[in-house]
């Protein structure tokens, strides 16, 4: 397994709880991520569309006033930004509020491609576009959960308003998700 698969594996059956997602969905908002990130090793945008910016930073390379909303988030919740945790945590704020419209754009598209696409246009509004590329990852993704989907237990760590919002919340839900309380 590789770090993408890792965290598609881990993390499929969290969005498809907290959204009710099928497999397909959730493969597809990860494909977008495996894109944006080359599969999880950039989380800073090597080259920046827009000369002299900070340019993309996380899961899905927020960028300007996304980006500055994410950083806000963690800095307010005490989360690395860098990590996981954060990166699902934002996703799921912006997926219930911000970018709700991709939850139902998402699971109204018929396949993994269309899902893929949909999740690009209603939610990265991407300068590039990569949709093989954002297909590719989504395949992956989901042949990396079907292949552990009997040995995936659904993940304790459920993200609600409370958690989006409370740092104690948040960090007794970290410490759920990792087994540690």
């Amino acid at each position: 397994m590789t770090v993408f698969t890792d965290k598609a594996v881990k993390f499929i059956p969290v969005l498809m709880k907290d959204f009710s997602f099928s497999d397909e969905d959730a493969a597809a908002v990860f494909g977008n991520a495996g894109a944006e990130t080359e599969g999880f090793k950039y989380f800073q945008e090597i080259k920046p569309t827009v000369p002299g910016s900070a340019g993309g930073f996380g899961w899905f390379q927020w960028t300007g006033p996304r980006r500055r909303a994410f950083e806000a988030y963690c800095a307010r919740n005490n989360l690395d930004p860098r990590s996981d945790e954060a990166n699902y945590a934002f996703l799921f704020v912006e997926l219930t509020g911000s970018e709700k419209k991709a939850v139902p754009a998402v699971k109204a598209a018929q396949g993994l491609y269309n899902k893929t696409v949909a999740f690009e246009k209603a939610f990265e509004r991407a300068g590039v576009k990569a949709y093989d590329k954002r297909y590719k990852y989504a395949q992956e993704a989901l042949s990396a959960y079907r292949a552990k989907a009997p040995a995936v237990k659904p993940s304790t760590l459920i993200v609600t308003s409370t958690f989006a919002g409370g740092a104690l919340a948040a960090i007794v839900a970290v410490l759920q998700f990792f087994g540690i309380i």
